[in-house]
């Protein structure tokens, strides 16, 4: 998984500084709660298709921690600074507060309210379902598109040590795109990438090897935590 983090995040960091700048799934709906497993991994559960071909059901959220009800991946408590690697909705702020746009990938914006702090601070980032932004901790984060996602993950050397953004992404890219675990999305990959995003977030610069995964999904945190 180091190797595959390593190039992911190397290939998405390069993006990001050589110039950080929807049709939604219609047969793909809302996730709905279930209770959290005891590993505490986050990953959507997807059901087969029913009898007409189409997804009755984007079935159930399972993330590590506390999951808030009525929101996506949550932290277990509401007060203090978001904890490294999770996402917490925060409603009405304006866009002095939000900061500046660092970075944009399929219709998700990362504001930092201090772009100079080089260390972990507070971060938001914005196009949600619910128009609330998602509060995140971060010193660097950095976007990454699921085309490039698939090209590390596939590539040679690239199978141990799945997140749980992979595995959700495998079950997502599995209801979306009718493959297999480990296969690329392959002719649907547009519209998968339409509203499809991972969000990579540094707790400092450099090659510091502690980082979290973001995979944000039809306006929703679908999945996220802390990698190895």
């Amino acid at each position: 998984m180091k190797s595959l983090t390593a190039g992911f995040a190397g290939t998405a960091l390069c993006l990001a500084l050589a110039g950080c700048a929807q049709d939604p799934l219609r047969d793909v709906e809302r996730l709905s709660e279930v209770p959290l497993g005891e590993e505490g991994t986050a990953a959507a559960a997807i059901p087969a298709e029913d009898e007409r071909g189409e997804a009755p059901l984007l079935l159930s959220r399972i993330f590590s921690g506390t999951l808030d009800a009525g929101n996506d991946f949550a932290p277990a408590t509401e007060s203090g600074p978001v904890a490294f690697g999770e996402a917490r909705p925060v409603c009405g702020l304006d866009a002095a507060q939000l900061g500046t746009a660092v970075a944009q990938q399929s219709g998700y914006v990362l504001h930092d309210p201090t772009p100079g702090e080089t260390g972990l601070h507070r971060q938001y980032v914005t196009g949600f379902a619910d128009g609330c932004p998602r509060e995140v901790m971060a010193a660097l984060g950095v976007f990454g598109d699921v085309g490039t996602h698939e090209v590390i993950r596939y590539g040679d050397g690239a199978t141990d040590g799945w997140s749980p953004a992979d595995t959700a992404y495998e079950e997502l890219k599995a209801r979306v795109c009718r493959v297999n675990s480990g296969q690329p999305c392959g002719g649907r990959i547009d519209r998968l990438a339409r509203e499809t995003a991972f969000l990579t977030l540094y707790a400092a610069f450099g090659d510091t090897g502690q980082h979290a995964e973001l995979l944000l999904h039809d306006g929703t945190v679908l999945a996220g935590g802390v990698s190895p």
